[in-house]
């Protein structure tokens, strides 16, 4: 059984460290501090880093496992505070991925 406690507290440690950019980002783009095109930039950075922070769902990703990215979605979505386009996270996670 320890296995899925080690597999828990990896993912509290990523969903925490590997949000920090993208909740950076979030709070940017919510003060008006960036364009639109900054934007797109900005989120392709959050899941550049998200997906750097998680090698282990990167790889079940790019496995096949689809379902995986959920977790990298939610944790973009959460440190954007809901305002990224989840449909466009999802493209872009599995487009980085695929890379």
């Amino acid at each position: 059984m320890a296995a899925p406690a080690a597999a828990d507290a990896r993912a509290a440690h990523y969903s925490v460290t590997g949000c920090r950019f993208a909740r950076q980002v979030a709070e940017a783009v919510i003060a008006g501090e960036s364009s639109p095109a900054s934007e797109e930039g900005a989120l392709i950075a959050s899941v550049d880093a998200v997906l750097a922070q998680q090698p282990d769902v990167l790889e079940k990703i790019r496995a096949g496992k689809v379902q995986a990215a959920d977790a990298v979605i939610g944790a973009i979505m959460k440190a954007m505070g809901g305002k990224a386009d989840a449909a466009r996270v999802r493209e872009l996670v599995l487009e980085r991925a695929a890379q």
